[in-house]
């Protein structure tokens, strides 16, 4: 398991990295806890008591566009 520490407040400067793969992300939004291509994969690289705790999010390539949709 891979830990990366944010140290500024712009997360976009530090996720740029795993552009394309899922993060999970401590619950202060301070560290990258771990990473990979899949979404399970993240998942069983934490601690089953620690995974309420974290924040999963698919980082997206840099060129790409975001548009949220409620139903």
């Amino acid at each position: 398991m891979n830990q990366h520490t944010i140290k500024n407040t712009s997360l976009s400067k530090d996720l740029h990295h795993y552009a394309g793969q899922w993060v999970a992300l401590s619950s202060d939004y301070s560290r990258i806890v771990a990473h990979g291509a899949r979404l399970k994969d993240v998942v069983a690289a934490i601690p089953v008591t620690d995974r309420a705790r974290v924040v999963y999010h698919k980082v997206l390539p840099h060129d790409a566009d975001y548009a949220p949709v409620t139903l």
